[in-house]
């Protein structure tokens, strides 16, 4: 199943609507269909309004939902995997999945885990950062040089 099947089969279980769901959870009924139709995947935060709203752990909403990712897809270069190896040492664990949407799509995300708690980081979040750190190399090797 998927997380917005998940989101659907617990609302129905509890005979909310989309738009009493929303309500509970601070956004709108229309957001929800978003989520149970697949056309988009809540943040950490939603998950988290959303298992409160229906009493259950965030895992009982995602729980078949995502898939370990394939070793040809985990690495998109060494600057990405050097992001993730720094997130992991920073946070604790970092493990790689996808989500499969009902429209057939999938979207890479990352499940970040560590003793302060656990939190989301979707592909375009790690290629950002990595992106970040490239653009800050030369300015940094510049100042770090001038120092020597």
């Amino acid at each position: 199943m998927t997380i917005g099947q998940n989101i659907r089969a617990l609302r129905k279980a509890r005979g909310l609507t989309q738009a009493r769901l929303g309500a509970l959870c601070h956004i709108s009924g229309a957001s929800i269909g978003s989520y149970e139709k697949g056309a988009t995947l809540p943040r950490r935060r939603v998950l988290e309004q959303l298992s409160a709203a229906l009493d259950v752990p965030v895992e009982r909403l995602t729980a078949g939902a995502a898939q370990p990712v394939p070793d040809a897809q985990a690495s998109s270069g060494p600057l990405y995997d050097g992001v993730l190896a720094a997130l992991g040492e920073l946070y604790g664990t970092v493990e790689g999945r996808i989500v499969r949407g009902e429209n057939g799509g999938s979207r890479r995300y990352y499940m970040v885990q560590g003793a302060a708690g656990s939190f989301v980081l979707y592909d375009q979040d790690i290629a950002a950062i990595a992106r970040s750190a490239k653009a800050s190399i030369s300015p940094l090797v510049e100042r770090l040089s001038l120092r020597r």
